[in-house]
């Protein structure tokens, strides 16, 4: 698009001085991209729960832990001020029953559902019917179970 616009010359020549502007119109186009909610974890996700509604994880500082709201069973021999609520493991080292006095625990985590893989920092937790398994990059894993549980 051009403008003409005829400008009065200043201090009284008496004259007209003639200015073209020039201007290039420049479109904006703005896309949004909306997420749909998905009860499936993605690799980022930072906490999960398992479809039991009973097991619920939480990755933070290079460690997984995960409690179950059914307690650990059987409870550990060693002592506990509060209550064996779960496991935590790092992504190196072995996994070790966690006595807390809170939890971990988000009812409005996404679900690992059967059958699923999670994985972060070098953690991956494979979701089945009959347990929760996550095994670290050394090898060392856990498994908690309404029943049960073991770490190494």
């Amino acid at each position: 698009m051009s403008v003409v616009l005829a400008l009065a010359t200043a201090c009284g020549g008496g004259g007209t001085e003639t200015v073209t502007v020039s201007q290039t119109a420049t479109e904006t186009v703005t896309t949004t991209v909306t997420e749909t909610a998905s009860s499936e974890p993605e690799a980022s996700t930072a906490t999960f729960q398992m479809p039991s509604r009973n097991i619920g994880c939480l990755y933070d500082f290079q460690r997984l832990r995960c409690d179950i709201l059914s307690g650990l069973d059987p409870e550990p021999e060693e002592e506990c001020e509060f209550d064996w609520v779960g496991v935590d493991m790092g992504v190196t080292g072995p996994a070790a029953p966690n006595c807390g006095s809170d939890t971990v625990y988000d009812a409005g985590a996404p679900t690992l559902e059967y059958g699923e893989t999670w994985s972060r920092g070098g953690i991956v937790c494979e979701s089945d019917e009959s347990a929760l398994t996550c095994t670290n990059r050394e090898g060392h894993e856990f498994t908690l179970t309404r029943g049960g549980w073991s770490v190494s």
